[in-house]
């Protein structure tokens, strides 16, 4: 049977609504605060799984490899591109930590890792555990983790309504006679 045109589009739509209320469900498993920050996330999230994510900013120079995750015995580490914008970085660390979120798995090192030693030349492969580094967007794994870095990043940006500030005492009889002034009796403009 051959799906036309329209069928798969429809398919393709609800796979990505599916994917983000994943990634939202997710997200909102963390427990974050109303205002958070990517190192917070990656704070809040070392802290449960019980070993510290560190974020390195690193020269990684390596074409299109803007950031990398390594699981060491002990720590997470989250390398990502220092000359970069802000943003991007912190795009970079979510995308990351979404690998993390979702339980994603790299190589274990037993395949080609040339870059990966040319990038660390100091690292002892026997303490690296895993590695994962951006591959294409095709791939399942990289899809959630950019789903869910942009959602991250979304969720990040937002702020609270501003509380409406409340008068000072000793401001509130000038206050008020300003507003006299202006015609203003309390109910809207005059």
């Amino acid at each position: 049977m051959r799906l036309s045109a329209k069928r798969v589009g429809a398919l393709s739509t609800r796979h990505v609504k599916h994917l983000r209320h994943a990634c939202q469900d997710l997200i909102d498993d963390l427990g974050l605060p109303p205002e958070f920050t990517v190192p917070l996330v990656a704070e809040r999230l070392g802290e449960r799984r019980g070993r510290p994510i560190v974020l390195a900013p690193l020269e990684l120079g390596a074409g299109s490899l803007y950031g990398l995750w390594l699981a060491t015995a002990t720590a997470d580490v989250i390398a990502y591109e220092s000359r970069t914008t802000r943003l991007h970085q912190h795009h970079i660390i979510a995308h990351e930590l979404a690998h993390i979120i979702h339980g994603h798995h790299g190589s274990h090192l037993d395949g080609d890792s040339s870059d990966l030693y040319r990038l660390f030349p100091d690292l002892d492969p026997a303490l690296v555990r895993g590695a994962l580094a951006r591959s294409t967007y095709a791939d399942h794994q990289e899809r959630e983790a950019e789903t869910m870095a942009s959602l991250l990043l979304m969720a990040a940006s937002r702020r609270p309504p501003a509380q409406p500030e409340r008068t000072a005492p000793e401001a509130a009889g000038l206050l008020a006679r300003l507003e006299h002034s202006l015609g203003r009796t309390g109910r809207g403009p005059g």
